[in-house]
């Protein structure tokens, strides 16, 4: 996963390099911001298009996670289930793939323009604004690192909560938890203290499951409910 973002980054990098010193070369220094998203905006991102190669390792997370949930759960014939299971992931892998490839689209663009147009303020010369762009975050190794652990978070808590609804389609009365990590932000903690939700209601930050933003490592966790009659069986022996 990694290796592949890193690939795409490095393409896109090598490709938008191209583009923005033709470009740069017409800007002056006392350009505008406004000059700056004119260069970004046509920018062709094409190298970013690789991610959706991703598909097949998140989906791979998605189904061991989700099965391995039922197994927990000692859910009626769960051998039966592992198929659906799979299928669920290889839809979301495939959903999220394209998501990211759009999303990564909009985030690259909104660094580049900030480092035009913060180099524009300064006053750099183009050489130094060009020089900035290719040894930036943007295209770092560092931020493969960040979409790649990111990326196989998600698709283990999205395999979780596929192995939640199955089994409360088969008879498993369970809720959902948010636990935050020893370092947790304060949009996971509110998630967190939300306590016990629907598995198809979102948490506090809008999130059906955790991570919340990048380099979050919150996790999630089920919650069991207890039978209603056997809670009524209790209270009787108690009498």
């Amino acid at each position: 996963m990694r290796a592949l973002a890193q690939k795409a980054l490095h393409e896109t990098r090598d490709e938008v390099m191209v583009h923005i010193r033709a470009k740069l070369a017409h800007l002056r220094k006392d350009d505008s911001e406004s000059d700056a998203s004119a260069v970004v905006s046509g920018l062709t991102l094409d190298g970013l298009a690789n991610l959706k190669k991703v598909g097949p390792a998140l989906a791979g997370v998605t189904q061991d996670t989700g099965n391995n949930f039922l197994v927990q759960l000692n859910v009626p014939e769960v051998d039966n289930l592992f198929g659906q299971v799979n299928a669920r992931a290889v839809a979301f892998a495939n959903a999220r793939a394209a998501e990211l490839v759009t999303d990564l689209d909009e985030s690259t663009r909104d660094m580049l323009r900030d480092t035009i147009a913060t180099g524009l303020a300064d006053g750099v010369d183009l050489d130094t604004i060009s020089d900035r762009i290719e040894q930036g975050y943007a295209f770092s190794e560092d931020r493969a690192d960040l979409i790649a652990r990111t990326e196989v978070a998600s698709a283990n808590q999205q395999g979780a909560l596929e192995g939640m609804r199955l089994a409360v389609a088969h008879g498993v009365k369970l809720k959902k938890v948010w636990i935050p990590d020893a370092d947790a932000c304060p949009i996971c903690l509110d998630n967190a203290d939300q306590g016990p939700i629907s598995l198809d209601d979102a948490f506090d930050s809008g999130d059906d499951a955790p991570p919340a933003h990048p380099n979050c490592e919150c996790d999630m966790a089920s919650d069991i409910e207890e039978d209603a009659q056997d809670e009524d069986t209790d209270q009787g022996d108690d009498e």
